[in-house]
């Protein structure tokens, strides 16, 4: 599970697509690190997408949308957030809680014309390039 430092390993197998081509590792597994395909910050970026959210939330989002490969944690998503505010890329507030769900506002994020638009081109760019690898199969 990958949580934001340095490479995580990853089961590796011939596809069945490049046996043709000379690959073939008798079906055994090997590991070797990798970094993962989407960075903390393009998946915090990417959780936006779908609607404003706090920073508990947000953490959520991105562990289901990666299946648990990304896992961000409190110590980590707020400097994101605030970096991503700073860029111009989200905008907060706050916004007060009823009592009887805890009474502490809390701050939500949502993105900004500039924000989406760079979630969107980061989209683009991880659809070509899985495309690509789509066409060369």
């Amino acid at each position: 599970m990958h949580q934001g430092s340095g490479p995580t390993c990853a089961a590796v197998r011939c596809p069945s697509f490049l046996e043709d081509r000379g690959c073939n590792l008798d079906s055994r597994e090997y590991s070797f690190p990798v970094e993962s395909p989407v960075s903390l910050k393009a998946a915090l970026l990417q959780a936006l997408v779908s609607g404003s959210g706090y920073g508990l939330d947000l953490i959520e989002r991105v562990r289901k949308q990666t299946n648990g490969e990304i896992v961000l944690r409190q110590g980590t998503v707020y400097p994101l957030l605030r970096g991503f505010e700073s860029a111009g890329l989200v905008e907060s507030r706050e916004r007060e809680l009823p009592a009887e769900r805890g009474g502490r506002p809390r701050r939500y994020y949502r993105l900004t014309l500039l924000g989406a638009k760079v979630a969107l081109e980061q989209r683009e760019v991880v659809a070509g390039l899985f495309g690509a690898l789509e066409a060369a199969r």
